[in-house]
């Protein structure tokens, strides 16, 4: 059963100076569990580099920010967060690997979408991972291409999508 605020799941703003080594590390995390399933581990490795862990937590804060950020807490455990610039570039989503299918990350995007409609933008657009595709059309989203990013020598496969909203 998804979980919504009646059920356990608690979707609050980001907390400036309080949050983000929290969120780094569950970015952390996801990627090396949850994205192994779809990318091979140098491909893991140069996406979540541990080299760029303090990089991370520096530029992230400022970023989320300036963005629409919201955090998924349940039983006041961070177990997901979203992120959307006001320009709707839906930037990062992850929940923790122990909260997958859960409806965690629907509860995210929904609210992002809501933000979105209230501030009157027409679409959301993203770049999704191999993982996260299947999720983002099932919420209606579209591939505009499959695009090939190359970090430090290596290739990664994600998709460019949009959603009217």
């Amino acid at each position: 059963m998804p979980f919504n605020e009646n059920n356990g799941i608690h979707i609050r703003e980001f907390k400036p100076n309080e949050d983000v080594e929290k969120l780094v590390n569950l970015f952390y995390t996801t990627v090396h569990t949850i994205n192994r399933k779809d990318y091979i581990k140098d491909q893991l490795n140069v996406w979540a580099n541990e080299a760029d862990r303090m990089s991370h937590i520096v530029k992230w804060e400022k970023e989320f920010n300036e963005n629409d950020t919201f955090i998924a807490e349940i039983d006041e455990q961070v177990v997901g967060f979203i992120d959307c610039t006001k320009a709707g570039y839906l930037d990062r989503l992850f929940v923790d690997a122990d909260f997958q299918g859960q409806g965690i990350a629907t509860a995210l995007v929904k609210k992002v979408e809501a933000i979105a409609r209230q501030n009157h933008l027409e679409k959301i657009e993203l770049h999704a991972s191999i993982t996260a595709k299947p999720l983002f059309e099932h919420l209606g989203y579209q591939v505009l291409t499959r695009n090939i990013v190359t970090l430090k020598g290596i290739e990664l496969l994600n998709y460019h999508m949009c959603k009217s909203i």
